[in-house]
């Protein structure tokens, strides 16, 4: 074993100790004060009765085990240490208070205090001396002398307590502490533990393609997110789901996956360049390049989507079906949470109908066919809002533990996750001030939910601070802030702030108004006409009580993203809208739900035929929007532009052929044979060249195959003359598209014939 593997098998057993001796400690005090008293011979004998119990009982069920325990001289070492143990007690005399005025004794310190600020000393400096070693003291330079002095600090601290004394007053806090947080003395240490590992994960990861120590990065990591949840758990009663929910929960599931997954590899129409970089990042890891899921890779985005998208393409091969199931996944499983979040906030019905509508919305069905991290946001804020809000009402710790989680686990994808950063604490504020003492109540919550989010989010934002343009970039492609802004003041000639406010104009807009742009072209804006008027409903009733805790989140997140998608160039850019559709539908669902409500209120006597005509319209609704996207929009569509459709229909001829057919690409400047990279991701055996100069020039690469394809793009269709001269026995192809447009000319050469 190396000297890091020593390392970490100390600390594992520091950890274990630590908890085990605590345990001891407490359990067998009487034991303990109860042997001495007897003489040498006995004291031996109970002192192997005492050794005995303990290997029993490392698992912390004693009685369980005794009742089980065969052995003939266990149960005699039983039955002597409970005799001695009851012995103990009748001789030791408790004093009892003369009258309720007598002082009580002073509070004690305990003697797992003791035993915890020893191992959390010994830890911290056998960690800061491993930081040491080789190149880790080039990462952190400094810090590990701070966790050195910290590791002193701690072993002073355990040297100086004493179990027989008064806890010092400037140490009150730590007596306090499991108290004020709601949890046991032992969960503490995994609190304090849950920092340390992290930085062990994150020093284990390091910034490089490839991690220094992968199992220990992935092993300390997973561990510093387990300790802050065991040690911010509290017992709660436990929660069936009811049958009809889980039903209805399953056939939204299923039926989401379903509108998703028919027809995937040509729905949408071809795999764009885009998701073929992202395949081609995924296949990194499966290749072996890199295995880092700490860092970034293609466009600045954070790797660990590519290494889930790695696992898809291991097992259903470089196919555009494999690359795009992932996002299936999330649009499906992003239906069944807005489900269980809507109805505990709005009702069953209401819940209801929002996952209908949002299954079938053509905007998000779109999206979750892509092989982009875009959908999987939605995801995020409909689990980490919920779980906040649910958290908040029920005042229940689970909810926080897990709402922390998935607010770290959500900056390891698409850029708009980072949002919640800013809404989470905003709506907090809020509801704060509207509801002071409940605040008070639920801050050690709320520090126990930061805690959870920030060692499971640290590994990838320490690589974001010893790279701070890499967490930058994506705000810098699409900000209006700075050139953009400037250019347009000096273009249209107007004040800075009134295209601020019409950029914010134009993405509140592209809810209801505006046409989407960019990346999905459906020439309607997300929500249309009838669903939007629904919307509307929807928005009066939030409005109508915003002071309740669903209503003024729902419009904190409409109003965040709207906002947020006016600072950025060209709202509204359907690439980062993905965060509102969840809201969106759950706002529509509401407005049938208040319509159907209120007319039943009016008309009494038909409030049952109201309610079928309820869902009869969300039924219309969603079998409209179905009908949109696959009858109207996907067989009309330009999707991807006509380089994507040239490196995609040359990939699907491509993918046929043998390993040494070798292509000679004549598009530039307009397009080179990998500047669409779904090209090299659909058919990576393929190897193409571009040429930039007509055939016959020394500066174009030449044949060293027997399988060669010449393809040339229309206004390339001169060069092909000088091919056929070279090569007359070739086959000439022509690919078009629907309108009887020519995509390019392929002359296939075979030599060997």
């Amino acid at each position: 074993m190396n000297s890091t593997q020593w390392t970490i098998l100390a600390l594992i057993l520091v950890v274990f100790l630590d908890a085990y001796f605590i345990w001891v400690w407490r359990r067998y005090r009487r034991l303990r004060q109860a042997q001495w008293e007897l003489d040498d011979k006995e004291r031996i004998s109970l002192f192997q009765c005492w050794l005995t119990a303990m290997r029993i009982n490392i698992v912390g069920q004693i009685k369980k085990w005794l009742s089980k325990w065969k052995n003939e001289k266990f149960q005699a070492c039983r039955k002597r240490w409970k005799h001695d143990s009851e012995k103990a007690e009748e001789e030791v005399e408790v004093p009892q208070a003369d009258s309720p005025d007598e002082e009580e004794p002073p509070p004690q310190t305990s003697g797992w205090l003791k035993i915890l600020f020893l191992g959390l000393g010994a830890g911290s400096v056998l960690l800061s001396l491993w930081l040491q070693q080789g190149d880790w003291d080039k990462l952190w330079q400094w810090k590990h002398w701070a966790l050195f002095a910290a590791g002193l600090i701690f072993l002073f601290w355990g040297q100086i307590f004493r179990a027989d004394k008064e806890l010092p007053s400037w140490a009150n806090w730590i007596r306090f502490t499991p108290d004020w947080l709601g949890v046991k003395t032992w969960q503490i240490v995994f609190l304090l533990l849950s920092v340390p590992a992290v930085i062990v994960a994150t020093v284990s990861a390091g910034y490089e393609a490839k991690m220094k120590n992968k199992p220990l990065a992935i092993v300390a990591w997973l561990a510093s997110i387990g300790f802050a949840i065991i040690g911010g758990w509290q017992k709660t009663p436990k929660k069936r789901i009811a049958q009809r929910t889980a039903i209805l929960l399953a056939c939204l599931l299923v039926g989401a996956f379903l509108v998703r997954v028919v027809n995937l590899t040509h729905i949408p129409i071809l795999l764009t360049g885009d998701e073929g970089s992202v395949g081609i990042s995924a296949v990194h890891f499966i290749e072996g390049e890199t295995n880092n899921i700490f860092k970034v890779e293609w466009f600045s985005f954070p790797s660990f989507y590519f290494y889930l998208q790695s696992l898809s393409i291991s097992i259903f091969g470089k196919t555009a079906w494999a690359l795009r199931i992932t996002s299936v996944i999330a649009g499906a499983l992003t239906v069944g949470a807005l489900y269980l979040v809507a109805k505990p906030m709005f009702g069953e019905r209401t819940a209801l109908f929002s996952s209908v509508f949002l299954a079938t919305l053509h905007f998000h069905n779109h999206f979750s066919r892509i092989g982009l991290n875009n959908i999987w946001d939605g995801l995020w804020f409909v689990v980490v809002l919920g779980l906040l809000w649910y958290g908040w009402e029920k005042e229940h710790r689970l909810s926080f533990l897990l709402g922390g989680f998935f607010l770290g686990i959500a900056q390891y994808f698409y850029v708009s996750s980072r949002a919640l950063l800013g809404l989470v604490p905003a709506w907090i504020l809020l509801v704060g001030i509207l509801d002071w003492p409940k605040l008070q109540r639920n801050l050690s919550n709320f520090l126990l939910m930061g805690l959870v989010a920030f060692v499971t989010v640290f590994p990838l934002a320490r690589f974001y601070i010893k790279y701070p343009n890499e967490f930058l970039a994506p705000f810098h492609r699409v900000s209006i802030l700075g050139s953009w802004l400037n250019n347009q003041v000096d273009l249209i000639e107007k004040p800075a702030w009134l295209i601020i406010l019409n950029q914010i104009k134009l993405s509140f807009m592209g809810y209801t108004h505006v046409r989407l742009g960019h990346w999905y072209k459906p020439g309607v804006p997300i929500l249309r006409w009838l669903p939007a008027t629904l919307f509307y409903l929807g928005l009066v009733a939030l409005l109508k009580k915003p002071r309740r805790t669903q209503a003024n989140l729902l419009l904190f997140w409409l109003i965040g993203v709207g906002l947020m998608g006016g600072m950025s160039v060209d709202p509204p850019s359907a690439q980062r809208y993905l965060i509102v559709a969840p809201v969106l539908a759950l706002t529509v669902g509401l407005g049938l739900s208040t319509l159907a409500t209120e007319l039943g209120k009016v008309w009494q006597a038909r409030a049952k035929l109201i309610r079928v005509l309820a869902i009869l319209v969300i039924v219309l609704v969603a079998a409209d929007e179905l009908r949109f996207y696959f009858l109207e929009y996907t067989p009309s569509s330009n999707f991807g532009g006509a380089n994507s459709m040239v490196a995609q229909r040359l990939a699907d001829f491509l993918q046929e052929k043998p390993d040494d057919y070798q292509v000679f690409f004549f598009g530039h400047p307009r397009m080179g044979y990998d500047s669409i990279r779904s090209l090299p991701y659909l058919a990576p055996h393929i190897t193409g060249y571009t040429c930039t100069e007509p055939w016959g020039s020394d500066e174009n690469p030449s044949p060293t195959s027997d399988q060669l394809g010449f393809v040339f793009l229309p206004k390339h269709q001169s060069k092909l003359e000088a091919v056929q001269a070279d090569y007359p026995s070739g086959k000439l192809l022509v690919e078009k598209i629907r309108d009887d447009q020519v995509l390019y000319y392929l002359y296939e050469v075979s030599l060997n014939k």
